[in-house]
């Protein structure tokens, strides 16, 4: 059994960004950080001004406390709530170092320069203490390299914590023992990772630039290869190699100007010395005279406004987005861009096929694809076990790292390992070794799932393994593989997800409630209160769920079917109040995106476990709607219970800050926020891995019902602010509206929401049941769904993803 390991205090040495973002995360994890740097060379203007001196500790620890300041202020904030910089204390390595012996961890991020580092480590080593973890951030130093020289006990504690970038919002940490690394200390630590971190740990080789880089950097350097050989723009490029081939918006220019073209050239350089001879496509490393230009041009990227492509504004001082003129090095604005075979694609919603058809593509877009996936796949199995000494490492390093979809060896089966070997045969090309040995053992695909086991091809047996469980993480798939679905539905399906529990699993279009969905709520809870011991409603999709079908409730409104609204919000509500009075414990598992009637599902659960990046909230007047499947009630009936708590306040403070947080669609920007939001009640978890979600709630609904669960008792005795709230609100309202905050249709909206919060045409200080608001919702929801400026604002966000406010 793995060692439990607990980690208070940390010290990072260096405050740059990615320094400065790793002590923003460990602080987000309830660890105290010492964050060190260099003492400044010279007073500035300002610290002059102010009386400063070099002695000074505002002088001294200048470098780090800006770092805590900049990045407190950055957007998106490292953060998940402003609070947590306190745990972030500012200092310099000059005179604080000692402190560092205090720690439980010391990772240092200092400048990629070897000697700096052994020098640093030769240091760490004088104050370390026995159970100290001491750990390095490089990318493209070799552990080996940076610990020559020092003592075998100090060497138990040492190993690569390499954090991808953002620290807060990239699931991967690239894990590298040393020579000397304690095995029970790295699983231990290993298992913190995953468990408080919150990351993704894949064990690396200590190789440089690891697992992620090392494919990632291939990959791009790769397509501006293709780039230029296919003579294509650079929007085009980023077209192709985005969403379509299962990798990320950015695509691969977008990448390197966030990366930065001077960061890549470095990695390169490093890539490219040790790669060595053994690596077939080291000259890929070898930095594109292209990039050299933009180099000394300061045509770096983000960080100097421009680098494959440049904001600037036309005439009107409307925004214009150009791109780069890779012949000539100048910019020009962004053309649209139309390939026949994207524009099929695009409607292609299976990955499978949609990728095949682009590989199968005889013009230019087929070619691109094809050449930088065969030659990533191919590069990717190549590696192993040169990097990494399994399939699943790589590819979950990619997937977590980089956020493709699929994996490279995942591609490989999808795409078919015997299409593509004997497609690289045809064109004379070599196939790895490792493919080879996999056809020639009579198998089609690197992965395999049978008596409910996933299984990978191990290179060194040259059999199938199957694959260890992670701790503390179900798989929804690997389920339903093993025959553990109680009820399939097209857009919902109910899993056992054993010890007496299912999970209602949404799969509809981004997991949106559509009649089926909710009829599916309504069947589980029956289900769970006749065989299980409780329900968990989640997924491992992208998102939780983003509310609603807008476009069955266009398709109502088209057809002036204000009876099937009327009939869909009511199928609506009955079942999320089944979900809530159900007779077993109910948990919500949500993550990333939870709104509308996602964001209701949620509220109306016994609890609700969060993934840290939860945004939550009610958004529907974004589309001249109103929260109509029980939300606004729950939120009355929260004012209601505040009320009781805090007998003589008024509740026109809580109620306006709701009005304004549902009014404007707020949504919160992590689940700490959620938290102080009220949308996390203080029952509520949030589990800082997002891959045990599905465990964590299952265990919440195992202890309540171990306890002896019990429904909660129904309201009728919820206390509203009635006409007078109203009244006042729609003071408020007209106060926004005068501010320009809102428009005019936003006015409207916001009104009839007050209307239903208040508990409307009531005497102020009324008692009304639950079903009384659930009512007004409904009759609100079905009102505005008739008026054209709401119908104007759905099909706006139909078509481009985006509010409309008209």
């Amino acid at each position: 059994m793995t060692k439990h390991l607990t980690i208070k205090k940390a010290g990072v040495i260096g405050a740059g960004t990615m320094g400065a973002g790793i002590a923003a995360h460990l602080a987000n994890c309830g660890i105290e950080v010492l964050l060190l740097d260099m003492v400044p060379s010279e007073l500035t203007e300002a610290e002059k001004a102010a009386g400063v001196d070099k002695s000074s500790s505002r002088f001294r620890n200048r470098i780090s406390a800006e770092a805590i300041s900049e990045i407190s202020k950055a957007k998106p904030n490292p953060f998940y709530a402003p609070g947590n910089a306190r745990l972030v204390t500012a200092g310099n390595i000059e005179d604080d170092f000692e402190k560092l012996g205090e720690a439980d961890w010391v990772i240092e991020v200092v400048f990629e320069q070897l000697e700096i580092k052994r020098s640093l480590f030769s240091a760490l080593e004088s104050i370390h203490h026995e159970g100290q973890i001491v750990s390095s951030n490089t990318s493209g130093i070799a552990l080996r390299e940076i610990t020559k020289g020092r003592d075998d006990d100090f060497l138990r504690h040492v190993m690569i914590t390499h954090f991808f970038n953002p620290p807060r919002y990239m699931h991967l940490m690239e894990l590298v023992p040393g020579r000397g690394t304690d095995k029970e200390l790295f699983k231990s630590f290993a298992d913190f990772s995953e468990r408080v971190l919150g990351k993704g740990v894949v064990v690396a080789k200590d190789t440089s630039n690891f697992i992620g880089n090392r494919i990632g950097f291939f990959g791009g350097n790769y397509a501006l290869r293709l780039c230029q050989e296919l003579n294509l723009r650079v929007e085009e490029v980023d077209a192709i190699s985005g969403p379509l081939i299962g990798r990320p918006k950015s695509g691969v220019f977008r990448l390197l100007d966030i990366i930065g073209n001077d960061i890549t050239a470095n990695i390169n350089s490093n890539l490219y010395e040790a790669s060595g001879v053994d690596d077939e496509q080291r000259e890929v490393f070898k930095t594109n005279p292209l990039l050299r230009k933009m180099i000394a041009k300061g045509q770096l990227g983000d960080k100097t406004g421009c680098g494959f492509y440049r904001k600037s504004q036309d005439a009107e001082g409307n925004r214009v987005i150009e791109s780069l003129d890779l012949d000539t090095l100048e910019y020009s604005p962004c053309v649209e861009v139309k390939f026949e075979i994207l524009e099929a694609a695009k409607k292609e919603s299976v990955f499978s096929r949609r990728l095949k058809m682009l590989l199968e593509s005889d013009d230019v877009v087929g070619k691109f694809v094809w050449g930088l996936l065969s030659n990533t796949l191919c590069y990717a199995a190549n590696r192993i076990p040169e990097i990494c000494d399994d399939v699943l490492g790589v590819d979950n390093a990619m997937k977590w790292g980089f956020n493709w979809e699929k994996g490279p060896f995942e591609l490989w089966d999808l795409i078919g390992v015997r299409y593509i070997a004997e497609r690289l045969e045809s064109e004379g090309r070599v196939v790895p070794a490792f493919v080879l040995t996999l056809l020639e053992r009579g198998a089609e695909k690197f992965y395999g799932f049978k008596n409910g086991r996933s299984f990978s091809f191990d290179i060194f047996s040259e059999s199938f393994k199957q694959t260890p469980k992670r701790a503390r993480v179900i798989s929804l798939e690997d389920l339903r593989r093993a025959g553990k679905v109680v009820q399939q539905g097209s857009m919902a399906s109910v899993v056992d997800i054993g010890d007496g529990v299912m999970c209602l699993e949404f799969h509809s279009r981004a997991n949106s409630l559509t009649t089926e969905v909710i009829d599916m709520i309504r069947w589980a809870v029956a289900e769970a209160e006749k065989n299980f011991r409780g329900l968990v409603v989640g997924n491992q999709g992208a998102n939780f769920c983003l509310g609603a079908d807008l476009k069955e409730m266009a398709g109502f409104a088209d057809k002036k079917d204000f009876k099937g609204v009327e009939s869909f919000i009511n199928n609506l509500q009955s079942s999320l109040m089944t979900l809530k009075y159900s007779h077993v414990p109910t948990a919500a598992a949500v993550h990333r995106m939870v709104l509308g009637g996602g964001c209701e599902v949620a509220m109306h659960c016994d609890c609700i476990e969060a993934g840290p990046e939860t945004y939550i909230g009610l958004v529907e007047p974004g589309v001249g709607l109103i929260p109509a499947g029980g939300g606004c009630k729950e939120w009355s009936l929260r004012c209601s219970e505040w009320l009781e708590e805090l007998k003589g306040i008024s509740v026109f403070a809580k109620m306006s800050k709701v009005l304004e947080m549902i009014g404007n669609a707020r949504t919160s920007s992590s689940a700490a926020e959620a938290m102080k939001m009220g949308y996390l009640r203080a029952g509520d978890g949030i589990t800082m891995n997002r891959d045990s979600l599905i465990y964590i709630a299952k265990q919440r609904v195992l202890g309540l019902s171990e306890g002896g669960y019990r429904p909660p008792l129904k309201n009728n005795n919820i206390r509203v602010m009635g006409r007078g709230g109203v009244a006042e609100f729609k003071v408020r309202s007209n106060m926004w509206r005068q501010g320009n905050f809102i428009s005019e249709y936003d006015e409207f909206v916001v009104n009839k929401l007050a209307y239903v919060l208040c508990g409307g045409d009531v005497p102020d200080g009324s008692e009304v049941s639950e079903q009384y608001l659930l009512d007004l919702e409904r009759e609100a929801f079905v009102s505005l769904i008739g008026e054209e400026k709401t119908l104007e604002r759905i099909e706006h966000t139909l078509k481009t993803g985006k509010p409309l406010r008209n």
